[in-house]
């Protein structure tokens, strides 16, 4: 699953750990748990200095994070993502990252 709304933005969709716990977050609220678990990451600084620039463009059904910053951080994530080093919010887990080249305009 991909989506891109502009240059530099990346989506990340997240699924719960257990089914029984459905937290009630914002995506800035996910956001914000995003940045305090990566925080933690010492061994690599690359990967908290990613997500500390990270910004919250949006965010689909409380379960996807439309996320922009840097290309060079978003690179960053990307990769920590597919060595699995990079931390879902409290609660959650990644389950896709990516984002899409080509977009059509839909006029309404």
């Amino acid at each position: 699953m991909s989506v891109q709304l502009a240059r530099s933005s990346l989506a990340m969709v997240l699924g719960l750990r257990e089914a029984a716990s459905r937290p009630d977050l914002s995506g800035q609220q996910l956001l914000t748990q995003l940045k305090a678990e990566n925080r933690r990451n010492v061994w690599d600084g690359r990967l908290v200095q990613a997500v500390s620039g990270l910004l919250l463009l949006g965010c689909l059904d409380s379960s996807v994070l439309l996320l922009g910053g840097s290309a060079s951080h978003l690179q960053v994530l990307r990769e920590a993502w597919s060595r699995r080093a990079l931390r879902a919010p409290r609660g959650f887990r990644i389950k896709a990252m990516g984002e899409c080249l080509e977009r059509e305009t839909w006029v309404q």
